[in-house]
């Protein structure tokens, strides 16, 4: 049974909560409290899987309290409830908060985001893992791309699609601005998987505040996530991925998901290092655990299932039975063939060396398809290596 906390200083407010979760009362056990102070002593006293704080609350404020949170048992799933017009302080909460929602939520709509929440138990056993995974508000990020942000961003009238196209080279600040585009705080009537169209939602004035202010890049630490040179060659994968698999799939209605789901489909070893992930579990595929671990942190975040989807299977696309090629498919295909174009120097030994899932390629016929993606994966190499 997932123990929730909730925090909120109106009694009225709790009083409702209480009323509209009765129905569910033996799904949860549930505490409710009026303040932060009362939230931190439970939390020192007793362990929960969730806590849904309100933001604006006097003393000690939401977005404080869940930073305590943070820093007292990282796996604790944090949501944040709050107005429509506190938005400049939900950004302010977005660097400790998992999910934000907006009062007044309906108890159809918080069971189905903390229910989605708590995957995260489920995805990933090992409690340790959930504790980094549960840690993890930003992602590291390269300083060359943070400035070229900010000197975008400091320029007398910025322009939202230089800006756009700067955000889409970066797992960091993409995810975070997808994070907050899909989240209630917009109230959007659809998903949001296009970070040039997430980045214009926000616009100017939120993205300075996240950079800025919020301080939504992750730095580099010597024994962090990952060092400078493996921070680039990443993003040098992400860029020839990105050139193979929009080539597979040109329709433009695909695109937009090709490119962002290559931007994020290795963040699970952004956040968890290969060495962190052999000492603290006996995982037999070590790439598709970070696969897991990465889609489980996007779920988490509440991005759009069909970015979830294709982040966690994009190792072993033959889980997700399809009847055509698809973004999934395409997102597989040229991660194994930018991977293989490494190590060979004609399409046939790009063949020879790329880790396909051939289950899945069998089942869609197409494997007559693959020489002419090595060849395309080989040419987009040469001229992906020109431009960094």
């Amino acid at each position: 049974m997932q123990r929730i906390l909730f925090v909120d200083d109106e009694p009225r407010v709790l009083g409702g909560l209480r009323r509209m979760l009765l129905p569910i009362a033996n799904e949860w056990a549930m505490e409710f409290v009026d303040s932060a102070a009362a939230a931190l002593t439970l939390l020192r006293e007793r362990s929960f899987d969730v806590v849904v704080s309100d933001l604006r609350m006097p003393g000690m404020d939401g977005a404080t309290l869940l930073r305590e949170v943070k820093r007292i048992d990282p796996k604790v799933v944090r949501i944040a409830l709050s107005g429509h017009a506190d938005r400049e302080l939900a950004l302010r909460a977005v660097q400790v908060t998992h999910r934000f929602l907006t009062k007044p939520c309906d108890a159809t709509q918080l069971r189905s985001v903390v229910q989605r929440a708590c995957r995260l138990q489920n995805t990933i056993h090992a409690p340790a893992i959930r504790e980094l995974v549960g840690a993890v508000t930003s992602l590291p990020a390269l300083p060359e791309v943070h400035r070229e942000l900010t000197e975008a961003l400091s320029d007398g009238e910025p322009s939202i699609e230089h800006v756009a196209q700067i955000i889409e080279k970066d797992p960091a600040i993409a995810s975070k601005a997808l994070q907050i585009v899909n989240s209630s705080l917009f109230g959007l009537a659809r998903n949001v998987t296009d970070i040039r169209t997430a980045a214009s939602l926000l616009g100017i004035d939120a993205i300075q505040h996240l950079a800025f202010t919020a301080g939504i890049f992750e730095e580099l630490r010597e024994g962090g996530m990952l060092t400078h040179d493996a921070l680039v060659a990443h993003r040098v994968h992400i860029e020839l991925m990105t050139r193979v698999a929009t080539s597979i799939l040109p329709d433009r209605a695909d695109r937009a998901l090709c490119v962002t789901t290559c931007l994020l489909h290795d963040i699970g070893e952004l956040i968890v290092p290969a060495a962190t992930l052999s000492a603290l579990t006996n995982a037999v595929d070590a790439t598709q655990a970070h696969a897991e671990i990465g889609g489980a942190l996007l779920d988490l975040w509440g991005l759009p299932h069909s970015i979830c989807e294709v982040v966690t299977y994009h190792h072993r696309p033959s889980r997700v039975r399809v009847a055509e090629l698809d973004v999934l498919g395409a997102v597989h295909i040229s991660d194994a063939l930018a991977h293989a174009s490494q190590h060979a120097e004609t399409p046939e030994g790009v063949l020879d060396r790329a880790d396909f899932d051939l289950e899945y390629l069998s089942d869609l016929e197409v494997e007559d398809r693959l020489l002419d993606w090595a060849r395309r994966t080989l040419e987009s190499a040469l001229i992906t290596v020109d431009e960094s």
